[in-house]
């Protein structure tokens, strides 16, 4: 069966790759929309590896280049008062490398208020 309606059609990469240009008979036909379906096929695989890294994160697919995410303080709950961080990049490895800043510097300070709280506890 080629073509029929009971087919299965490749992923948008596989297009790519089984097309060739018109007139040179060797390489892939870079159409835009396929480019931008393969773009999007791997900005959700980004997506998806983020959040799982990052599982307190909201992030959400680039727009006009920019990768964003925004989670809470810890030890706050997600309520209208809460305090938000907000993190921008250009690219998911940058937003996957502030992420991993962020996160170490909110642990230190969870650590701090926590050691704080501790030595201000008297005895009963």
């Amino acid at each position: 069966m080629s073509g029929g309606a009971g087919t299965v059609q490749g992923t948008a990469s596989s297009r790519l790759r089984s097309r060739k240009e018109p007139g040179s008979g060797a390489g892939p036909a870079f159409h835009p929309a396929e480019c931008l379906s393969v773009m999007a096929e791997a900005n959700v695989t980004f997506v998806a590896a983020l959040l799982r890294r990052f599982s307190c994160w909201a992030i959400w697919l680039p727009q006009q280049g920019q990768w964003t995410a925004v989670r809470v303080r810890y030890g706050m709950r997600p309520m209208p008062h809460a305090t938000l961080i907000w993190v921008q990049a250009a690219s998911a490895s940058k937003l996957c490398a502030d992420l991993e800043r962020i996160e170490r510097e909110l642990e230190t300070e969870a650590k701090k208020r926590t050691r704080k709280r501790v030595g201000t506890v008297g005895p009963s």
